[in-house]
């Protein structure tokens, strides 16, 4: 059984506390008297049998080589001699050159008394002496202590204070009273023994290294204590602190440390990764190593110097270096509800905030002399492109490079940065950061861990600065019952799909050269269109049917008017529109007419009514089915053909048979119409339409309302009753002249311009110049002619 040689010299001047006993210590008394005759009357009777044994081994075969057997020289230090019987009471030198001790078993033969052989070593914690002693527990151990600290003595001094300790103060006694008178000059140094294995003998303990990292873990800071033993106190003795990892103890420079007392030490870092630090030495075991004879009669030996391995050890992270890292919030445009202000425009700086770290392995390291945190330089480059391009891990071809600039970092979290360049397009602009060792201080650059580049368009990595669409519009003139809006839009990303939205909205407020921003109080959306366009291009939207019977009955029409908005896109502002703009309104007027008349004929004759119609005519659409209709009724007022009728229009003598539709403003004119009897007469016209909600037709606006009769007539115009320009005096016809009958002279009458002529005031009526068939005729109102001359 092979033993760790490893030893701790204890000076043979250390002395115990006085007045210490050792435990289950019995009477020191030495055999005497019959005892001892009875003791030295075997030990001759062994010797006589020794001694014939010899002369008959030359004789007997050759025995196997023993377990353990001693050495050439067997003599060592501790042998003590009576009379003609070698008696061994302290150590002796084996074949291995293991030092034994025949230490418990003083009355039995030692070894050096004839070839005795022994089996193996065996560890034992209980163990019965040959006179009865039991030893185990704090005795032993303390035996096992003195043993393996002072057991291999090359001192005839030391191995009898040996010997002496282990008989007296464990209990066990001397064979003989030489024994002790050959040991009395070291009883002192015995005691001593015996007291240290009381302070450093076993069972021993050793705490675990205790292992602080300081500076992010680029060092730790490590507790390092001796093993305890029984007592608790440290035991003395080296004990070696070893390291396996990236480390080194700052006091060697090198993985190992040795260290006899408590105390702290350093380790830094030489890398990245988990360390082991280990403490280990060896203490004195704290049983016994026995072995026993392979015969009868003989003692048992024990061994010296039995010492066994104890360790503790911890494990804990360390780094040298780390490897910062960032990805950035470009300011992107959120086209979903962001503020006017957070949009970059043209002209201001692209800004970008950094989010910084370190990788997830590593942590950022503090600087080592205590100064803050270990800064690193990022780079942000900034490439410009017309249209979006794809993620990528390095900056495409197309990618057109835009500006850079330079930030510090002094620890993880977010960090603003601006370029230098303000913004002069539209389009997208692309961040990307990246790290560099180069770009740092020289004598930091040891401390980073490696270059870093984020990707190209990596995600938030994305700033638009947006097109601004601006759209001109002209709302159309009302075709077939409907209204379209011509939308010309410019300042569009040439790329993009727009969507215009267009909204008829009606209300009774005029146009404002300006437009309004907001509807007005009695404002009506009526419809709402989208049209989509791409890049800057001029459409027209999808025509919006005008809602008739919404309006057509109200003494004042509404105005019609369009207004547009482009919601944000991707790469667009929004755009917004006003109310009321001059260009996108439609004025509603409703219709009505004039009318004129002949203001004289004669009796027998046709006459027309013309009417004159004027404002917005309804017309078809596909919501509704609209007409509008002209009537014309006459009325005869009296018999008088004098000008001074009063006009009554109770019962038409005459109506248009077939209304008149009317499509678009201009002159109507009325039926011919046949006046018989002379007398005063009056044209009224009726201007009405007619407006059917088509079979299935939609609502105009969802919500909106369409609770009307499926045919709805409105009265839009009727002329007054005795208009003038309506009115129609109709005469009697002329009364042809009788032949040869001289008329009378008369005067001559002025000319006029027209064909009335004024008379002198006889109290008649007002005549009228009548020219027919070449002759000239005053009629007169009683019915008279007066003929004239020819001219």
């Amino acid at each position: 059984m092979n033993e760790s040689v490893t030893r701790s010299r204890r000076s043979a001047s250390s002395r115990p506390h006085p007045g210490e006993h050792p435990p289950n210590a019995p009477d020191d008394r030495l055999r005497s008297g019959p005892e001892l005759a009875a003791h030295r009357h075997r030990w001759s009777a062994v010797v006589a049998a020794v001694v014939m044994l010899l002369m008959v081994v030359p004789m007997l075969p050759l025995l196997p080589a023993p377990a353990h057997a001693l050495g050439g020289g067997s003599t060592h230090a501790g042998r003590y001699e009576y009379g003609i019987t070698p008696v061994w009471m302290g150590s002796f030198r084996l074949d291995d050159g293991r030092i034994a001790w025949c230490a418990f078993d003083p009355d039995l033969f030692g070894p050096a008394a004839s070839d005795y052989t022994y089996g193996d070593w065996q560890q034992e914690s209980v163990f019965v002496s040959g006179n009865g002693v039991e030893l185990t527990g704090e005795p032993l151990e303390r035996a096992a202590y003195i043993l393996a600290t002072w057991g291999d003595t090359q001192d005839e001094f030391t191995a009898r204070a040996v010997y002496r300790a282990l008989h007296h103060h464990t209990g066990v006694g001397f064979a003989l009273r030489a024994g002790e008178q050959l040991t009395a000059d070291t009883a002192e140094l015995a005691d001593r023994m015996w007291q240290e294995a009381g302070r450093f003998g076993g069972p021993h303990t050793m705490a675990g290294p205790r292992l602080t990292p300081q500076h992010g873990g680029q060092q730790v800071t490590v507790d390092l204590e001796t093993p305890r033993g029984r007592s608790g106190e440290p035991v003395p003795g080296e004990v070696v602190a070893s390291i396996t990892g990236p480390g080194v103890w700052e006091q060697t420079g090198t993985t190992t440390l040795s260290f006899d007392a408590d105390g702290s030490h350093r380790i830094l870092a030489t890398g990245t990764g988990e360390i082991t630090v280990k403490t280990a030495r060896s203490v004195p075991s704290s049983h016994l190593l026995i072995a026993h004879p392979t015969q009868a009669d003989a003692q048992r030996i024990v061994a010296s110097a039995e010492n066994v391995p104890i360790s503790a050890q911890a494990q804990v992270r360390v780094v040298d270096r780390f490897q910062p890292e960032a990805d950035t919030t470009a300011q992107t445009w959120h086209h979903e509800g962001s503020a006017a202000d957070e949009t970059p425009l043209v002209g201001s700086p692209l800004v970008d905030t950094l989010h910084v770290r370190a990788s997830r392995d590593t942590s950022w390291l503090p600087s080592v002399d205590g100064s803050g945190q270990i800064p690193a330089t990022f780079t942000v480059d900034w490439y410009y492109s017309a249209s979006p391009l794809p993620r990528s891990a390095k900056p495409p071809a197309e990618a057109e490079h835009f500006d850079r600039v330079q930030a510090t970092a002094t620890g993880p979290g977010d960090l603003v940065v601006s370029s230098k360049r303000a913004v002069d397009r539209s389009g997208w602009f692309y961040p990307v950061v990246s790290f560099r060792v180069a770009d740092q201080p020289e004598h930091l650059r040891g401390r980073f861990a490696s270059d870093f580049s984020a990707d190209f368009h990596a995600e938030r990595e994305q700033t638009i600065v947006p097109w601004q669409p601006s759209v001109v519009t002209q709302a159309s003139e009302i075709v077939d019952g409907r209204v379209t809006d011509l939308i010309s839009v410019s300042g569009n990303d040439p790329a993009a799909e727009l969507t215009v939205v267009s909204e008829l909205w009606m209300s009774h407020e005029p146009a404002r050269t300006e437009g309004l921003p907001d509807a007005p109080v009695d404002a009506e959306r009526l419809a709402t269109v989208s049209t989509t366009v791409t890049g800057n291009e001029t459409v027209s939207t999808e025509p919006v049917d005008v809602p008739w019977s919404r309006f057509v009955g109200e003494d004042v029409w509404p105005n019609l008017y369009w207004v547009e908005r482009i919601d944000r896109s991707p790469s667009t502002e929004r755009w917004q529109g006003r109310h009321l703009l001059p260009h996108e309104t439609i004025t509603l007027t409703r219709p009505t007419a004039t009318t004129k008349t002949a203001r004289y004929l004669v009796a027998g004759e046709q006459t027309t009514d013309t009417a004159t119609v004027t404002g917005t005519i309804p017309t078809s659409n596909r919501s509704e089915s609209v007409r509008t209709d002209l009537s014309f009724s006459l009325y005869r007022f009296d018999d008088s053909t004098d000008g001074g009728a009063q006009p009554v229009c109770l019962a038409p003598m005459w109506t248009q048979p077939e209304p008149i539709t009317v499509t678009k403003p201009g002159d109507y004119v009325s039926d011919p119409v046949t006046v018989e009897a002379p007398g005063t007469y009056g044209f009224r016209h009726h201007l009405s339409t007619t407006v059917t909600q088509a079979s299935g037709a939609d609502t105009v606006e969802p919500g909106a309302s369409d609770a009307h009769e499926p045919a709805l007539t409105t009265m839009l115009h009727e002329g007054d009753c005795g208009a003038e320009s309506e009115t129609v005096i109709a005469v009697p016809p002329p009364v042809p002249p009788v032949p040869d009958e001289p008329a009378p002279p008369a005067e001559p009458i002025a000319p006029v311009a027209s064909r009335e002529i004024a008379l002198a005031a006889t109290g008649f009526p007002a005549p009228v110049l009548w020219v027919a068939a070449g002759a000239s005729m005053l009629v007169l109102g009683t019915g008279a002619v007066l003929r004239r001359r020819r001219r």
